[in-house]
């Protein structure tokens, strides 16, 4: 989402995830056949202690869709609905002597940083029940293959908002494309290009609370653009396929510009530029699977500020939270390193058991993990 809510207070947090996806498809006819996907996720986070917040996460997808295929030509078309939802719950238990903060980010670290309960971070708004936001996505995706070649297309329509009822705070449409193509070669080596991108605007909306005979109801004069995000990523793959040895490898490069407005007459601007490699190597001996993967990433954050009105009389500046965005900047740009070696046994009827392991590294700080996987293939 374009805006974000942080709070300062340490504590012990929990989250919990339940996901599942599946798709099955049904031949109709000796060329045609039809088919369906459905992925949802639900998460719950809780923090249980000071400013005290449960957040509540949804994420459904189903994606119907036809295909036409005659020997080597295959054409397909899917229609894509997707929802996306989080509520943000914060409570403050007893009157203890601190005051506790909390700050809305608008964009680039700009935004209101107050008492929890103040109108500028909505965590606490009479009527509305905590912060929730939204998107409703629409779109399509269109396929052909040909012998060895694949090309797609996925384009979606996004509508989001923050509130509910009558109080809207922000409204962010967007758009979404994605365009892939591959080459099998003689089943061994695979090659995919891919091109993505991403735009979104984010507005603020102007709400007086008017009060009529004893009633209080919201009314909305307009709104303001203060913020516009997009994002274009470009991504080479290839893998190599034997029966003794897999390779896998991708480079990318991305761009991704925020331009943002969050007082007149201001404007700030970031481009952030980076770049990926990752390399999969795994070799089969016998019933075990070993391999190790290696992921270098790293950015470049640009930054430019100006003034549409040299005259405007404006002489406060827009809050920025300095320290918490140094150090989000830091984290995606500095160079990172991660390895993630595994090792899996296949049983005889097709399960498996996987040991995974996790080590990454920004050359400042270090940071370590396992995975355990037990799965069936069929």
């Amino acid at each position: 989402y374009p805006v974000d809510v942080l709070e300062f207070t340490p504590g012990l947090k929990t989250l919990q995830r339940y996901a599942f996806d599946g798709s099955i498809s049904i031949d109709l006819t000796d060329h045609l056949r039809i088919g369906g996907l459905m992925d949802f996720a639900s998460a719950n986070y809780a923090k249980r202690k000071d400013l005290r917040h449960t957040n509540y996460r949804l994420d459904f997808e189903v994606a119907p869709g036809i295909q036409y295929h005659c020997g080597d030509l295959a054409l397909g078309l899917n229609y894509i609905y997707s929802k996306n939802s989080e509520t943000v719950d914060a409570e403050q238990i007893g009157t203890g002597k601190e005051s506790l903060f909390a700050f809305l980010d608008k964009g680039m670290m700009y935004g209101a940083y107050e008492l929890w309960t103040g109108s500028g971070v909505h965590l606490s708004e009479a009527g509305v029940s905590g912060l929730p936001l939204a998107e409703n996505i629409h779109g399509a995706a269109a396929q052909v293959s040909w012998k060895g070649f694949f090309a797609e297309t996925v384009w979606r329509h996004r509508r989001g908002f923050s509130g509910e009822k009558q109080y809207i705070w922000y409204r962010f449409p967007g758009s979404d494309l994605a365009v892939t193509m591959g080459y099998a070669l003689n089943s061994r080596h695979f090659f995919r290009l891919s091109w993505k991108e991403f735009r979104q605007d984010n507005n603020e909306t102007v709400i007086e609370k008017v009060t009529v005979g004893g009633v209080t109801n919201p009314v909305e004069h307009g709104s303001n653009l203060i913020l516009q995000r997009a994002s274009r990523s470009l991504k080479a793959e290839y893998d190599f396929y034997a029966p003794k040895f897999e390779l896998r490898e991708y480079l990318s490069f991305g761009w991704h510009d925020t331009r943002n407005s969050p007082m007149y007459p201001y404007v700030f601007n970031r481009r952030i530029s980076d770049l990926a490699y990752s390399l999969d190597v795994i070799g089969h001996a016998g019933k075990w699977d070993i391999g190790t993967g290696l992921l270098y990433t790293q950015a470049l954050c640009r930054e430019s500020s100006a003034t549409v009105a040299a005259d405007s009389g404006v002489t406060s500046d827009p809050y920025r939270l300095d320290e918490w965005n140094q150090s989000h900047i830091d984290f995606i740009c500095n160079p990172a390193l991660t390895f993630l070696p595994h090792v899996r046994y296949n049983f005889a009827i097709g399960l498996y058991a996987e040991l995974g392991g996790l080590a990454a590294t920004d050359f400042r700080s270090f940071r370590a993990g396992t995975t355990i996987r037990f799965g069936y293939n069929f």
